[in-house]
């Protein structure tokens, strides 16, 4: 029997969200596959926690209490100093929305080097959050929330990893670095080597010994994206949104902007990855 054959799969699904993408795989993939989802364990975490729905998971203080101008992050001494000021501010808000903080958690500021760190470009090329968009204030209950989400999916990853059944990885996938991240933080898991010293192509070449790699497009073609079809998506997924806004105890608002960053990261995957099919599926929710 052909090796290939026997090895479990590893399909990639790369799409942004609302265009059909687990509706097309019970349709089309055949077999039963383990799914790695975040926005599922997102929602299970916020049920769960009493923090509520996906969208409560995001909820930030509002920005307009802050007092300004806010510290850039070059210096640190400045930053304690803000942050610092921030307590009397958490204090009071907090002493004014009782139902937020029995829900959510007492309001309080971040610590310097979490604030520093959120403004800092990342090492691997991504942006650190705009001065103007920083709310340097967290609600705890969110917080140990999304610490417990981290775990959750982390653990699902590696042992999806280590297992010997197919899996789907059902994200966005838009970027090389994400789908590479993924095969990264398997490889760590497989190998228990640490993730700081596995390369891309090393990472690639250890994946396809354990699995068979396919990437499934949900664009027309590998251009990507035009300006219709953006527009396209983003009413489907505000349609999407009331529909579960309607069902008893959900929420799931995905903004425009998030949609423009999915857009903007869109790179079409190739054979350099790894895989052995990559299919351009179209868009399914948009018929």
């Amino acid at each position: 029997m052909n090796e290939a054959v026997e090895k479990p799969k590893l399909i990639f699904l790369v799409g942004p969200p609302a265009v059909g993408k687990s509706t097309w795989v019970e349709k089309n993939v055949p077999g039963e596959f383990l799914v790695l989802n975040r926005d599922d364990i997102v929602e299970k975490i916020a049920r769960e926690s009493g923090v509520g729905t996906y969208d409560d998971m995001y909820k930030r203080p509002p920005k307009e209490i802050l007092p300004q101008p806010l510290p850039g992050p070059e210096d640190p001494q400045k930053v304690e100093q803000y942050l610092n000021s921030l307590k009397s501010v958490a204090d009071k808000f907090n002493a004014g929305h009782p139902e937020e903080t029995k829900q959510f958690g007492p309001v309080e500021p971040f610590a310097v080097e979490n604030y520093i760190k959120a403004l800092t470009p990342r090492a691997d090329g991504g942006w650190g959050v705009p001065l103007e968009d920083i709310v340097p204030l967290y609600y705890p209950k969110i917080n140990d929330a999304n610490e417990a989400i981290k775990n959750d999916f982390e653990n699902a990853r590696n042992a999806m990893a280590k297992g010997k059944k197919d899996v789907i990885i059902d994200m966005v996938n838009m970027s090389k670095d994400e789908r590479d991240g993924h095969r990264k933080y398997m490889v760590a898991a497989i190998t228990n080597m640490d993730l700081k010293n596995i390369s891309e192509e090393e990472a690639t070449k250890i994946i396809n010994d354990k699995f068979v790699q396919e990437a499934y497009v949900f664009a027309p073609d590998k251009t990507g994206y035009d300006e219709e079809t953006k527009e396209k998506i983003k009413q489907v997924a505000q349609t999407r949104a009331a529909e579960i806004a309607a069902e008893p105890g959900r929420s799931k608002t995905i903004p425009p902007q998030a949609y423009d960053r999915f857009f903007g990261q869109y790179s079409a995957p190739d054979k350099s990855e790894g895989y052995s099919v990559i299919k351009y599926v179209g868009i399914p929710s948009l018929g």
